[in-house]
């Protein structure tokens, strides 16, 4: 072996200094971890305000649902008609007018809407029906809400 080399082998074979590279490579290490750990926090922050906002706009379609349901089972008769024939405003409304067209919003058009005796509290009156109908939102919690966008039957209306 070179003798200069093995000088300066062991010149250097003492701990000097060791323990201030062990504390940097330590404070890097968790230097590291913290930055790592900030990154994904703010990653779950997102996911739990959107996973929120998801579970809000889900309730609002079950209320909706549950309630255009509730309307159906008291006064039956509407469930074989459309909600509305005529094109909508430009605010989704329905236009339906006249006596020739049958649909919810001219539910006294409807065979039998005044004779309804289904369910508890039964819908009785053309007025009860229309005014259950929202084609405007109807917030449920907060931010959410839900309105009727369209309903058409697709099975065989009985006969009138």
């Amino acid at each position: 072996m070179h003798p200069r080399l093995k000088l300066a082998l062991i010149r250097h074979t003492g701990e000097k200094g060791f323990a201030t590279v062990i504390a940097a490579g330590i404070g890097l290490v968790m230097i590291l971890v913290g930055l790592t750990m900030t990154i994904r926090s703010q990653g779950d922050v997102a996911l739990s305000s959107t996973q929120k906002n998801t579970s809000r706009a889900l309730l609002a379609a079950e209320v909706g649902v549950s309630r255009y349901q509730n309307l159906i089972n008291k006064a039956r008769p509407i469930a074989y008609y459309p909600d509305c024939v005529a094109a909508r405003s430009g605010t989704g409304s329905c236009t339906d007018s006249g006596n020739t067209v049958i649909s919810w919003k001219n539910a006294s058009n409807i065979p039998g809407v005044t004779t309804t005796t289904c369910g508890n509290s039964p819908i009785t009156t053309p007025t009860q029906i229309t005014t259950n109908i929202s084609y405007t939102p109807q917030v449920v919690d907060g931010n959410a809400s839900y309105r009727l966008i369209s309903y058409t039957y697709s099975g065989i209306r009985p006969s009138d």
